[in-house]
């Protein structure tokens, strides 16, 4: 049984607006993963970083 199926067409415009804010572009996840692996190098080389490598 899906729940879903019952909702008003304004509800179902709205989960889908909200669902919309977490979709992540390919371009929007390189990005995220291109600063992530800068803070682990920080981490590594610095002491006080954000993410502390050792």
């Amino acid at each position: 049984m899906n729940d879903l199926e019952d909702i008003s067409p304004s509800l179902r415009k709205e989960l889908a607006e909200i669902e919309s804010q977490f979709n992540v572009t390919g371009e929007k996840l390189k990005q995220i993963s291109e600063r992530f692996e800068e803070e682990l190098r920080e981490g590594l080389e610095n002491e006080g970083s954000n993410i502390v490598g050792q």
